[in-house]
């Protein structure tokens, strides 16, 4: 956080009009129990896309058990559809774009989406 990249990816996503919602409690070794907390944060709180910022072996190790979790529930044979599966669907979209996009493309493009998603939903 000391870097100011947290503060300029969040610049980006009000610029393109997205409120974003911050978590930061993990340490340099995650565990589940951290990994489940950010999960009941999200769910919580609506979240419907997740951007990861920083590196390292805690981040690492953080990201691979929220990214197995996402996989697990979105790609079962008949995946729910509540909030949550929503949540892992959308996580896995932005993570899509992420890898081929450069950030700041990709908060225009999907903020682009979702405006033309909600203007098809009012017209």
């Amino acid at each position: 956080m000391a870097a100011g990249h947290v503060d300029r990816a969040a610049a980006s996503l009000h610029a393109a009009g997205i409120a974003p919602a911050f978590f930061h409690d993990f340490d340099a070794n995650p565990d589940s129990r951290m990994v489940e907390a950010g999960r009941a944060q999200a769910a919580a709180s609506a979240i419907d896309s997740i951007v990861a910022i920083g590196g390292g072996t805690g981040l690492s190790t953080l990201l691979r058990g929220l990214m197995d979790a996402l996989f697990l529930r979105t790609l079962q044979p008949n995946p729910a559809s509540d909030g949550l599966s929503s949540l892992a669907r959308g996580s896995l979209y932005v993570r899509a774009h992420w890898l081929r996009m450069p950030p700041l493309l990709l908060a225009q493009h999907l903020a682009i989406k979702a405006l033309r998603r909600e203007e098809q939903k009012a017209g």
